[in-house]
């Protein structure tokens, strides 16, 4: 199983979103239409990731350490897998949105197929 996770630290609160992702074949996983509500905030930042927990219940996720800088990069949305523990909010690896994207719908496609394998945001 794949959730996309997502949280932001706005107004002396913490908001948090999980939202399963749909195996579509050939190691390409999709969410769609996926309302980015919580990406508008005070602060115009809000960090995701991707939760992975594999058949044998061991847990993961996928994030990146890369920086965004004023657009979205190839090595930006390379994918990297992370161990993964409860009390892990590693904002370090995750990734953020352009302001110009914070608050707009979007789809994702999650590639870990070897031939793509990165992630897709279409708006």
């Amino acid at each position: 199983m794949i959730e996309y996770y997502a949280a932001s630290w706005a107004d002396n609160s913490m908001s948090t979103v999980y939202k399963t992702l749909t195996y579509k074949g050939k190691g390409v996983w999709e969410l769609l239409d996926y309302d980015n509500e919580i990406s508008v905030n005070s602060s115009n930042d809000t960090r995701h990731r991707f939760n992975m927990t594999t058949a044998d219940g061991n847990k993961w996720f996928l994030g990146t350490t890369s920086s965004l800088g004023s657009s979205y990069t190839t090595d930006y949305l390379r994918v990297y897998i992370y161990t993964f523990n409860d009390n892990d909010k590693d904002w370090n690896k995750t990734y953020n949105f352009l302001v110009s994207d914070c608050g707009r719908d979007f789809d994702c496609y999650l590639y870990l197929n070897g031939r793509q394998q990165g992630r897709r945001i279409l708006a």
